[in-house]
């Protein structure tokens, strides 16, 4: 169920651009409490929320994710490792582009969190964010 609402709840974007014309990539991944697809950037970037917030992503691979669908694995943090509370796949709605943005609900209570972003083609790991939830 909770995968089916944050399917229902995501809006995604793949920003174009292949390099070749200055555009300079990293890997990375930013949360935030919204975003603004005109210029593929997240408001209120952070990573402390509070209560059971809807928490924005903005994943940017180096390479070209060549439409690749994108896995985050979310982890709560616990004392002697971490317990993998969900994992959320979304769909690339272009063959081409470097960054991929969307949300999900975060219904999975108070504590600390990681997110790693993997790119489902060649199972490559884009990058990992940790965020607390109080």
């Amino acid at each position: 169920m909770k995968k089916l609402i944050g399917l229902a709840m995501f809006v995604l974007i793949a920003a174009g651009g292949c390099g070749g014309s200055g555009d300079s990539f990293s890997d990375s991944l930013a949360l935030g409490t919204g975003m603004n697809p005109n210029n593929f950037t997240l408001t209120g970037e952070t990573d402390t929320f509070a209560g059971a917030p809807q928490i924005y992503f903005r994943l940017e691979s180096a390479k070209d994710m060549n439409g690749s669908s994108v896995e985050l694995k979310i982890e709560q943090q616990l004392l002697g490792g971490a317990n993998v509370v969900d994992t959320l796949t979304y769909q690339n709605p272009q063959s081409y582009g470097h960054i991929l943005m969307s949300s999900f609900p975060h219904t999975y209570g108070q504590g600390n969190f990681r997110v790693t972003g993997t790119l489902v083609t060649g199972n490559h790991i884009v990058a990992t964010a940790e965020f607390s939830v109080q």
